[in-house]
């Protein structure tokens, strides 16, 4: 019998994983197939690991893969060899991990009543997708979903932490878009909480995605006049910006200018001046560096740090 990896082990390494162990692996987890399927099985695998599918159906596959016979396997592989629907996207290698955390840590009693709960969540996370021209609506669906991510029995699995993360985002989104600040910064929080905790912070990947939500947390504190507060979070997105995920990533740059430029209206709302000619100065540095320079549509942008520069350097210190 061959040495098990671990759940680390095949999340960092799996397609360095011996076939013969990997296999093996998901035999201990109790998913069984006809050992003659073994190379099929493992491409089966390594495909569904990264298919543009959501979280749902690749769980779909995976647990009815007791009961698919080799044809069934066949038409999978042909397909997706055919169309090749392989996606970069941060989501399905989160969606990989999850599958795995799912096989090691859910016993087989109880995976049938978890990956309904997770396909319920889905469910609503789609309804309130479809009713977004109803805002509340949508809204309505969303708290559902999240609420369903924080009870038992799914309220123990730090791994769904992201799809937390995520539809607290989507909440605070149209909080802040009908001009529901304080909403929005309550669900602004709970994101910015779940990016930061244990499987989120372990992905430097999500860095763009934290930053995101803390500047836009910032922002609904400058909707609601809480300067010092807005300061706090537009900080906290530049810091995240400057660390070694995202210090060297260009594409960055208009964020990093954007966050810059925003952070140095809420200093000029303190009447801290100095620090908000020092964040103009910053934002209109990053939009006359190489990436933003040769990019027109950012010309209002420029212009308006220009005005701001200007007018606090008119300010008295």
């Amino acid at each position: 019998m061959p040495k098990l990896p671990i759940v680390d082990e095949i999340i960092n390494n799996y397609e360095d994983i011996p076939q013969e162990e990997f296999l093996a692996w998901w035999w201990d987890k109790e998913v069984k197939w006809d050992r003659e399927l073994d190379d099929k099985v493992y491409r089966f695998f390594t495909l569904v690991t990264k298919l543009s599918d959501g979280l749902e159906k690749k769980l779909t596959r995976i647990i009815q893969l007791s009961v698919l016979n080799e044809n069934q396997i066949d038409g999978f592989l042909e397909s997706e060899n055919d169309n090749r629907r392989f996606s970069q996207e941060i989501r399905n290698d989160i969606d990989a991990e999850v599958i795995l955390h799912f096989f090691s840590e859910v016993s087989i009693e109880d995976r049938g009543d978890i990956y309904n709960k997770i396909k319920e969540y889905f469910e609503l996370k789609s309804q309130g997708d479809t009713k977004q021209a109803d805002n509340m609506l949508a809204v309505s669906r969303y708290r559902q979903a999240l609420s369903l991510l924080e009870e038992p029995p799914l309220q123990k699995y730090g791994w769904l932490d992201f799809y937390r993360a995520d539809i607290a985002e989507d909440i605070s989104s149209i909080e802040f878009e009908v001009c529901n600040y304080s909403s929005a910064v309550n669900d602004y929080k709970i994101s910015l909480y779940f990016y930061e905790g244990c499987f989120c912070s372990h992905h430097p990947e999500l860095a763009p995605e934290r930053a995101r939500v803390a500047t836009n947390l910032g922002a609904a504190y400058n909707n609601l006049g809480q300067y010092t507060e807005a300061v706090a979070s537009y900080k906290k997105a530049e810091g995240i910006y400057e660390r070694e995920y995202c210090s060297n990533r260009p594409e960055l740059d208009p964020e990093r200018a954007r966050v810059a430029m925003i952070l140095g209206y809420a200093y000029s709302e303190l009447d801290q001046y100095t620090e908000a000619v020092a964040s103009y100065k910053k934002a209109e540095e990053i939009y006359a560096g190489e990436y933003c320079s040769n990019r027109p549509e950012l010309d209002p942008e420029r212009a308006r740090v220009a005005v701001n520069l200007g007018n606090a350097c008119c300010e008295p210190w």
